[in-house]
């Protein structure tokens, strides 16, 4: 049973006569109705002089009829309103009231003196005066009394600007939805950015509008800073931390411009693009654009690092072109293999603050007008950044140009303005490579130094030729030498120098002019006991004179039928021919005790490399170890990921470096792919 009050109306027929009828009762429509009927018949009424009955809002009134009672009278003092529910009183009837005394509250209060001091709301007011209503307020204002409502109305024409009526005029369905409070902080905010609105552009208001209205609830006051400071944007964009990205300031790129990721990205495949070739970075030739088109779609390193460092970073979209392409340009080669390299690299270089008006020698260095390095941010700790660190002590001017040299990478074609070297976090290769680097210096001390200094006697030096001046002579390698020439004579033994045959005749021999050792300075012979395969220019060229001649006459066939005795006296001393006994055997090759650095000459190419100590190609490959470490270090590595790779990087960390296997590699357990059990396993296994 329900205990909510109903009110029904039967309304009587125009043909009938009869009055309206009403009854309310607190019980359910059936019952009610039922009760209805009854009391109209009982009144002596026909129950056919009546149309259904309906049920109104419940009137709220001191004259109604008792619970239960029917009442003829009810119609003649009320009518039903527009809705066809709601009672309200006729024009000029009066409650059926003793108490009624006109416009009067139930405290006998006359409503006309209250209602002229009562508050009115401002949500049911027109849009411009809900606007002029919240001007110039400190909170939202949501009720004005009478005489503030119509001073709003009278000062709508004076203090509201033209522009800004159009304005709100043209965007009434955005704004008219508002809230007091959303239109409140709307105002506010208009009236910071466009503090003299009579001097604004109809299409700026309006349009901040609309990039007001469309941003994030958070994203609103930082909009408003913008469009203070002149940036007109039209939303805020934000980092993957929930930073600012910018974007909406005026940079090089031109006034309208619109900066945004994708235009970010052929910034930085121009920088990769002008590693390689000089372009003009404010008017790219088709061919350029084409090819920065190519770095992006293929969106490999360093491309790829530099675009998600630049996105990542709060402001990145503020820079000016000019900078953005020439800190990727002059970037280290290889930095992008470590990103935190990057990072650390970007902070040093983005120095720019008028992002609309660059800098001339970044522009330069940009448009590749210019070798300069690029300019750092000076800090306490790091302030060598851009000054030349000092050279060593011991070392000359032209070592110091071939460890220049070294230290430059073939493969770019400008010079490497930022070193690896400089970074703040060395890895191993990097403590590996200042190891070597201390070796050579010490190395090179180890040379002595002269002034003026020539540099080819330091490069013959360094190659392990003897150099007067720079070699010591009373080094052993110097003066032991090998004897190479009477080599037969000297591995002979006693018994054989002094046999018989040697008492045999021997053809006449032409006697040879003595020939001066220019190492020594003594005579005799075409070889020095002394100096043994160091012999000066003098004594070469003259040996390689007679070794000519006697090869001459060799290959001449007359020289040849005349020939008695294929060997002479002087068989034992051509440098050039296989030392052999006197009964025509060939002597078995000698490999000397020790192979020092220098010029031999009648030792076969296997018997040198054979014998024991350094050998000059050692040398030169020693020199040249460094330079090659270098540039594999500092050369792009391929970093395509294969199986083949994969599995001899693992076993390489396996063997030599088990203790770092666990924490590069994972080694997975088998799963079940068939099945939905092993795939969600090997999925939760990798998210781990």
């Amino acid at each position: 049973m329900s205990t909510k009050p109903l009110f029904l109306l039967r309304k009587a027929k125009k043909s009938s006569g009869e009055p309206d009828v009403v009854l309310w009762a607190s019980n359910d429509f059936e019952s009610t109705c039922a009760t209805l009927d009854y009391l109209i018949v009982k009144s002596g009424k026909k129950l056919s002089s009546y149309f259904k009955a309906v049920a109104t809002n419940f009137p709220v009134v001191n004259d109604l009829p008792a619970e239960g009672e029917i009442d003829f009278t009810w119609s003649e003092r009320y009518q039903l309103s527009k809705d066809s529910m709601t009672w309200e009183l006729k024009p000029g009837a009066a409650p059926d009231n003793a108490h009624y005394q006109g416009n009067t509250n139930v405290n006998g209060e006359d409503m006309t003196e209250i209602e002229e001091n009562m508050l009115l709301p401002i949500s049911g007011q027109e849009l411009p005066i809900r606007w002029l209503a919240q001007h110039g307020s400190e909170k939202p204002v949501t009720h004005v009394s009478r005489d503030g409502l119509q001073a709003l109305h009278i000062a709508r024409a004076e203090e509201l600007p033209a522009v800004t009526a159009l304005a709100v005029s043209h965007k009434t369905s955005l704004l008219d939805p508002l809230e007091i409070r959303e239109l409140h902080k709307l105002v506010r905010d208009t009236d910071k950015v466009f503090p003299n609105p009579g001097n604004s552009n109809l299409g700026l208001i309006t349009a901040f509008f609309e990039a007001y209205l469309n941003a994030d609830y958070t994203d609103r006051g930082l909009l408003t800073k913008e469009w203070m400071k002149g940036n007109r944007v039209s939303h805020i964009t934000r980092t993957a931390s929930g930073a600012n990205a910018g974007g909406g300031n005026l940079t090089d790129r031109g006034e309208g411009f619109v900066h945004d990721l994708t235009s970010l990205a052929r910034d930085v495949a121009t920088g990769v693009l002008a590693r390689s070739m000089d372009l003009d970075i404010y008017n790219l030739h088709p061919a350029h654009a084409k090819r920065i088109e190519e770095i992006i779609a293929e969106n490999k390193p360093p491309f790829s690092v530099f675009r998600d460092k630049f996105i990542t970073m709060p402001g990145g979209l503020d820079y000016s072109r000019a900078i953005v392409v020439a800190s990727v340009k002059e970037a280290p080669i290889g930095i992008e293999v470590i990103p935190a390299h990057v990072t650390e690299y970007l902070n040093k270089v983005l120095t720019e603050t008028d992002h609309a008006n660059p800098d001339p020698e970044i522009v330069d260095i940009a448009c590749g007008r210019s070798s300069a390095p690029m300019p750092q941010r000076v800090t306490e700790e790091g302030k060598q950044d851009d000054e030349e660190k000092p050279q060593p002590s011991g070392t000359t001017a032209v070592e110091q140009g071939e460890a220049e040299t070294m230290e430059q990478d073939a493969t770019e074609h400008h010079q490497d303005t930022q070193p690896l070297d400089a970074q703040s976090q060395v890895n191993s290769v990097d403590a590996k490579y200042q190891e070597l680097r201390a070796e050579l210096h010490e190395a090179r001390k180890n040379i002595p130094s002269k002034n003026p200094v020539d540099a080819d006697k330091l490069l013959a030096a360094s190659r392990g030729e003897f150099v007067d001046g720079i070699s010591d002579p009373n080094d052993p390698k110097w003066v032991k030498g090998i004897q190479t020439r009477d080599c037969v004579y000297q591995n002979q033994p006693e018994t054989e120098k002094t046999s018989p045959d040697m008492n045999q005749p021997e053809p006449v021999v032409q006697q040879e002019p003595e020939i001066a050792c220019n190492a020594c300075g003594q005579t005799g012979g075409d070889n020095c006991p002394d100096c043994g395969a160091v012999m000066g220019d003098a004594t070469y060229q003259e040996t390689f004179d007679e070794e000519s001649q006697v090869e001459a006459k060799e290959n001449d066939p007359e020289e040849m039928e005349g020939a008695e005795h294929p060997h002479n006296e002087n068989a034992g001393s051509d440098p050039h021919r296989d030392c052999s006994d006197e009964t025509g055997e060939v002597a078995d090759p000698v490999i000397v005790e020790d192979i020092e650095p220098g010029i031999y000459y009648g030792i076969s190419n296997e018997n040198y490399h054979a014998g024991p100590g350094i050998s000059k190609s050692q040398l030169d490959d020693i020199a040249d170890t460094p330079a090659l470490y270098l540039w594999r270090k500092n050369a792009p590595v391929d970093t395509t990921k294969t199986k083949t790779l994969d599995l001899g990087t693992a076993f390489h960390c396996r063997v030599l470096e088990p203790e770092e296997f666990s924490n590069r590699f994972i080694v997975a357990p088998e799963f079940n792919r068939r099945t939905n059990a092993g795939k969600e396993e090997e999925k939760a296994f990798l998210m781990e």
